[in-house]
């Protein structure tokens, strides 16, 4: 019987220092076939692993590759401790002690508290602000947050504004503070920043010419001056930008009504439809139709996916549509050249004449690259603008686009028609009229 001790208090350390994590068992011996782990929060999260006599580095979490040491030659002593070196801001924390011997096991805890003694703060002068003169005390590299004081030359503490702490890449914080003070006996003003877990601090001392701090009054309507042109700019600048983008909108919706005012009819050809689909009678929407359907056979018909066309194909101009797509999971929407392939096995991509963009799952996709959306369409608009080779698909709730493909179309005058898939969909897709707005 064994049982494990650690110690109660907090284990403290500076950052980049080496630091020993203190376990011991009692009776002080190494128990047969001992099995030390050293772990954080989880027990898969190892810190170092020993056992059947080694140290298994493959199995620590790689932050501490290199980094951990056991007392081998303590073991004898019950001695478990671990030697931590160069410690980060990502150690603070709690690691725990493991030991197990065949059926016997013990743990203990050690708290270890991480902290880093930043730069010298840097103290300026940020301007005047009403009659007083605005300080600004910064500083990097700090952990914990720290404490901030500002003192005058006569020993009072005086009230500061501090900053919010940002953090850098290696965990550490930049910090500051700012005041607002007036003339006094000397001008002299210090910052004090302090580490409350380290118990160490560092401080700048600022003195303030006389003539500054008393400014003349023209100076001080230069300066009022100066802060109400630099605001009046900030609100033209302002007022620009909420401009530009009030005139944006109102162009995206103009070129959008121009868009609706493209829009076509659009049926679906039952002559092209795979076996596998069911074309309404309306023709206007398409699922799949649950098992192989007696089809008669003909060049148009795609063979062996569940493909579709609109009967209407264009040759010239430009024109939109609309297609309800629900909440169907897996669908393909597009427009294919007359003599896309439709027999044997079709792949959807503009080398071969199909310009398609399609949802599968959570995934939306373009040849074969995944699409990211801001939303989930219930309504996809379908543009094509023969002239200028583009094909661009729209949220029609949003009034956003999807994507847009800049193209050619291959041999001029051949026809393009609109494509519809399902895949094996119940949720059919719906063809929906289109009204352009007032």
């Amino acid at each position: 019987v064994f049982i494990v001790t650690t110690s109660k208090k907090p284990t403290v350390v500076a950052v980049g220092q080496d630091v020993v994590l203190e376990c011991q068992l009692i009776p002080a011996a190494a128990p047969e076939d001992m099995e030390v782990r050293w772990f954080r929060k989880g027990w898969q999260k190892i810190v170092h692993m020993y056992r059947k006599g080694k140290d298994e580095p493959d199995e620590q979490m790689k932050e501490y590759f290199g980094r951990t040491e056991l007392f081998h030659n303590e073991f004898g002593k019950g001695n478990v401790s671990l030697l931590l070196r160069n410690v980060t801001v990502k150690d603070d924390g709690t690691f725990r002690c493991f030991v197990v011997s065949k059926a016997l096991d013990a743990e203990g805890p050690v708290e270890l508290k991480v902290g880093s003694v930043g730069h010298q703060p840097a103290v300026k002068i940020a301007g005047y602000e009403g009659n007083g003169i605005k300080l600004v005390c910064a500083s990097d590299d700090w952990f914990p947050e720290p404490r901030i004081e500002w003192w005058n030359s006569n020993g009072e503490k005086l009230t500061g504004v501090s900053e919010k702490p940002v953090e850098n890449a290696r965990g550490l914080l930049k910090v500051g503070s700012s005041i607002v003070v007036s003339h006094n006996a000397d001008n002299t003003y210090k910052c004090v920043i302090s580490n409350l877990l380290l118990q160490k601090e560092r401080e700048t001392i600022l003195q303030i010419s006389a003539l500054m701090m008393r400014p003349a009054i023209n100076e001080y309507e230069v300066l009022n001056a100066k802060l109400k042109r630099s605001e009046l700019l900030k609100q033209i600048e302002n007022e620009k930008q909420a401009a530009k983008l009030e005139c944006e909108k109102l162009l995206h919706l103009i070129e959008w009504d121009k868009m609706l005012r493209c829009a076509v009819s659009v049926t679906l050809d039952p002559e092209t439809a795979n076996g596998h689909l069911e074309v309404s009678p309306d023709r206007l929407s398409v699922k799949d139709g649950g098992g192989w359907r007696n089809v008669t056979e003909n060049p148009k018909r795609f063979e062996r996916y569940p493909f579709v066309v609109a009967s209407e194909g264009f040759r010239a101009g430009t024109h939109y549509w609309e297609v309800e797509v629900g909440d169907s999971n897996n669908w393909d929407l597009g427009v294919a050249r007359a003599s896309a392939q439709r027999k044997g096995r079709v792949e959807l991509s503009e080398e071969n004449g199909y310009w398609v963009m399609g949802r599968y799952w959570e995934k939306y996709k373009v040849n074969n690259a995944d699409l990211t959306l801001d939303r989930k369409p219930a309504r996809v608009g379908v543009y094509l603008n023969l002239k200028e080779g583009l094909v661009s698909f729209h949220d029609a709730e949003t009034k956003t686009q999807l994507y847009a493909f800049q193209t050619h179309f291959g041999e001029e005058g051949e026809e393009i028609f609109p494509f519809f898939c399902p895949w094996r969909s119940q949720e059919p897709l719906k063809i929906t009229p289109v009204t352009p707005e007032d």
